[in-house]
C-alpha cells in the first residue's frame, strides 16, 4: 500500500512566514519530549517527493518511529491548528460561525438578554453578506431562545415572522445556487473546446440559456445571483462572438463588485476573476491599452490579499494574460523577459498550478511567444509537454498545439519527423472530430503538398500564397476565424511569403486595428 503523501503535500502548501510561524506555535504547544514532531517536520520539509521510506531510515533509532502513522496524524492536525491562528483575517462568514459559537456559550449559561442581542447583530450581518445558511443557524436559536423563556411577551405574529424569515432565506440561498448551477453548466461544456468553431457548437448552449433565470434583465436583486446572471450572459456573448456584449457584461461585474466593497472583501476571489475576465474581454476586442490597465489593476490586489493561495493565482492570472497580450501585439521580446520572470516565480514558491487546465495554458503561452522570438527549439519543448499530456481537457489548446508543432517543425527543417508528426496530426483530428474547415486546410497542405515542394523555393512561396488566400476565404467565417486566436498562421505564411519576421506582421496587424 503506497503511504499517504498527505502530510508531505500540506507542508509543502504552506508558505515561509507560515513555516516560521509553525515552529513558534508549537514551541509552545511541544514538551522537550515531544520536539520529534519538530524533527518529523523539518525532515519532511527538506524532501522534494516524498520518500516515506527514507523518513523511517532517518529515524529508525528514535521511539516514535513505533507509532508513525500517529504522529504523523497529530503533526498534521498541529499544523493545520497553526495555520488558523496565523491566518486570523476576519471575514463575514467566520466572525458569523465565531458568534454561533458564543451564542450557544451565552445560552448555556442562561444569559439570555446578551443572546439575543448577539443574535440581531449576527443576523444583520449575515443579511448584508448574503450568509443565508448562517442566518438560519441564527435564526434557529432565535426560535430557541423565544422557546427557552416559554414564550414570554411573544406573540403569533413574531413567531411567523421568523418563518417568514427563514423561508425568505431558503429562498435567496435557492435562487442562488441555482444560478451558480448555470454557470456551472456552461462552464463545464466551455471547457472542453473552448472557442466555439460551429453553429452546432452553440446551439449546445441554447437549453441553458433558454431557462427563465437567464431572462431578460433576471429574476433577482441579490448580489451573488446577479453577479452569476452577468456572468452566464457574459460567457454565452462570448461563446457566440458577441465581442460588444461579452465586454459589457465583463464590465457590469466589475462595476458591480465597485458598488459593493464589502462583498469584494468576503469574496476577493471572485474580485480577481472578474477583473481577469475583464481584460480578457478588452484583449479579444482589441482594446489593448484598457487590457495592459485591468492586468496592473489585478497585479496590485496582490498587496491587499493575505490568502498565499490567492496571491499565487493572481501571479498565474495576470502573468498568463500579460502573455496574451505580448502575444496579440507582437511584443514578443517582452514576452521572452516575462517568461523569465515567471519561471523564477514559480521556481522560487514551488507552487502548483490548480490543474493539468492551467499547465497547457502556461505552456501554450511560453511556445507561442518562443515561436514569435524565433526559438523554435524552446517553442518545440513546450508545445510537446501539452502534446504529452493524456487528457480530454483543454481539447481546443491540445489540437492547435499539434497544428502547431507542424509549422515548428517545419521552421526547424526536421523533414522526415514532419511527415510522421503530420500523420498522426491527421489521424487525431479525424478520431476526435475535431476537423474544421480551418484545421482541414492546413493539415490536408502539410500532408499532401509540402512534401513535394519543400525543397523549391518558388513552388514553395506560391502555395504559401494559396493557402493563405484559402485561409483568408475560410475565417470570414467568425466560427472559423476564432482558430486564429489560437495561432495566426496567415501572419506567419505573410512573413514567409514576404521573408520578414513573424513579429513584425503581427505588430503591423495590431497596429491596424482601429479604437472604437
Amino acid at each position: 500500500m503506497t503511504p499517504s503523501s498527505d502530510l508531505f503535500d500540506l507542508i509543502k502548501s504552506l508558505s515561509r512566514k507560515e513555516k516560521i510561524h509553525f515552529k513558534l506555535f508549537s514551541n509552545s504547544r511541544f514538551s522537550d519530549k515531544e520536539r520529534d514532531y519538530i524533527k518529523l517536520f523539518e525532515a519532511i520539509d527538506g524532501q522534494s517527493e516524498y520518500d516515506e521510506k527514507k523518513i523511517k531510515e532517518r529515524f529508525k533509532n528514535e521511539a516514535f518511529i513505533k507509532r508513525f502513522a500517529i504522529v504523523k496524524n497529530y503533526l498534521y492536525n498541529m499544523i493545520l491548528e497553526s495555520v488558523r491562528v496565523y491566518n486570523t483575517e476576519v471575514t463575514a462568514h467566520r466572525k458569523l460561525k465565531l458568534m454561533l459559537d458564543d451564542i450557544q456559550f451565552l445560552f448555556e449559561k442562561g444569559l439570555y438578554s446578551q443572546c439575543e442581542k448577539l443574535i440581531f447583530k449576527g443576523k444583520e450581518i449575515a443579511k448584508k453578506h448574503e450568509s443565508h445558511l448562517l442566518l438560519l443557524d441564527l435564526l434557529s436559536w432565535q426560535y430557541n431562545l423565544i422557546r427557552e423563556q416559554g414564550y414570554q411577551g411573544k406573540t403569533e405574529n413574531d413567531m411567523e415572522k421568523i418563518l417568514d424569515e427563514e423561508f425568505n432565506a431558503l429562498d435567496q440561498h435557492r435562487i442562488i445556487r441555482e444560478y451558480q448551477f448555470l454557470l456551472s453548466k456552461i462552464f463545464i461544456k466551455y471547457l472542453q473546446k473552448m472557442y466555439p468553431r460551429s453553429k452546432h457548437d452553440v446551439s449546445s448552449y441554447q437549453d441553458i440559456m433558454k431557462n427563465d433565470l437567464l431572462a431578460g434583465k433576471g429574476k433577482t436583486s441579490s448580489y451573488q445571483a446577479l453577479r452569476n446572471f452577468y456572468h452566464c450572459h457574459k460567457m454565452y456573448s462570448t461563446i457566440k462572438n458577441d465581442l460588444k456584449n461579452g465586454l459589457a457584461y465583463s464590465e457590469k461585474i466589475v462595476e458591480l463588485a465597485a458598488g459593493n466593497p464589502h462583498q469584494i472583501t468576503e469574496h476577493p476571489n471572485e474580485y480577481v476573476a472578474a477583473l481577469y475576465n475583464l481584460s480578457g474581454s478588452f484583449l479579444i476586442c482589441k482594446k489593448y491599452d484598457e487590457c495592459m490597465l485591468a492586468i496592473q489593476k489585478l497585479k496590485a490586489l496582490k498587496l491587499d490579499v493575505k490568502s498565499e493561495r490567492l496571491k499565487n493565482h493572481i501571479f498565474y492570472l495576470a502573468s498568463t494574460k500579460e502573455m496574451e497580450l505580448y502575444i496579440s501585439t507582437g511584443e514578443f521580446v517582452q514576452g521572452v523577459r516575462l517568461i523569465t520572470e515567471i519561471q523564477q516565480e514559480l521556481d522560487s514558491k514551488g507552487f502548483k498550478v490548480l490543474y493539468k487546465g492551467r499547465h497547457m495554458e502556461l505552456h501554450y503561452a511560453f511556445a507561442y511567444i518562443c515561436f514569435g522570438s524565433g526559438n523554435y527549439s524552446f517553442a518545440n519543448k513546450y508545445l510537446s509537454k501539452i502534446a504529452n499530456e493524456i487528457t480530454d481537457l483543454r481539447s481546443d489548446l491540445y489540437c492547435m498545439a499539434k497544428i502547431m508543432l507542424l509549422i515548428i517543425h517545419f521552421e526547424l527543417g526536421h523533414e522526415d519527423y514532419l511527415e510522421y508528426i503530420t500523420k498522426s496530426t491527421h489521424r487525431y483530428l479525424l478520431k476526435k472530430d475535431r476537423f474544421y474547415k480551418f484545421e482541414d486546410c492546413v493539415v490536408s497542405f502539410m500532408r499532401l503538398q509540402l512534401p513535394h515542394i519543400i525543397h523549391d523555393n518558388k513552388k514553395l512561396s506560391e502555395a504559401f500564397i494559396a493557402l493563405k488566400t484559402e485561409l483568408e476565404e475560410i475565417t470570414r467565417d467568425n466560427f472559423e476565424k476564432q482558430a486564429l486566436e489560437y495561432f495566426d498562421i496567415i501572419s506567419w505564411l505573410r512573413s514567409k511569403i514576404e521573408n520578414r519576421p513573424f513579429a513584425a506582421i503581427v505588430k503591423e496587424k495590431a497596429k491596424q486595428v482601429s479604437p472604437s
